[in-house]
């Protein structure tokens, strides 16, 4: 009786998925020239502008902001230092007021939309991301190659950083 049961229960679910309709979605999407052929790592949405950021990890920064859409981009040719390295990750707060992270261990502070970056903070180890957590208070997380990792802290907007290290890499969080 339980083997016939259990037979009976199979062929109605079996039946059941036969009868469902099935649809295929589409998802259309348009490939968007950002005049660069360097990596890209991080997108940011702020407002009407819409950045992007990335670059080589050893040698070049890149940072580019659209005002209509991803239109037409346009590539800021600021200098983050001898040190000119990737950025992996970007936060904006405001309109106006946002922070990046890179390869260099660096932080980048801008207070006018992105027109103007500038060095926050610089570590040795590469920063793979930053979070605003409120009331001044920002965390960031990095490291090197999954053996040695970084959580940094900041209690003060940024103007000084405490440190806690890891034996492995932190990427995300």
């Amino acid at each position: 009786m339980k083997k016939v049961f259990s037979f009976l229960l199979f062929v109605s679910y079996f039946l059941l998925f036969l009868s469902c309709e099935k649809s295929r979605i589409e998802i259309p999407f348009t490939e968007i020239s950002t005049g660069t052929s360097l990596d890209l790592n991080s997108i940011i949405i702020n407002g009407n502008k819409i950045f992007i950021a990335g670059g080589l990890r050893y040698d070049s920064t890149f940072i580019s902001l659209s005002s209509d859409n991803g239109a037409s981009w346009n590539a800021y040719q600021n200098n983050f230092g001898a040190d000119n390295k990737a950025v992996y990750c970007m936060n904006f707060l405001s309109q106006d007021t946002g922070f990046a992270s890179g390869y260099d261990g660096k932080i980048l502070y801008t207070t006018d939309g992105g027109n103007n970056w500038t060095i926050l903070f610089s570590s040795y180890w590469p920063i793979r991301n930053i979070h605003y957590i409120g009331s001044k208070n920002f965390i960031a997380v990095g490291g090197s190659g999954w053996r040695h990792g970084q959580i940094y802290h900041s209690y003060n907007g940024g103007l000084n950083w405490s440190v806690d290290t890891f034996n492995n890499e932190l990427r995300n969080f």
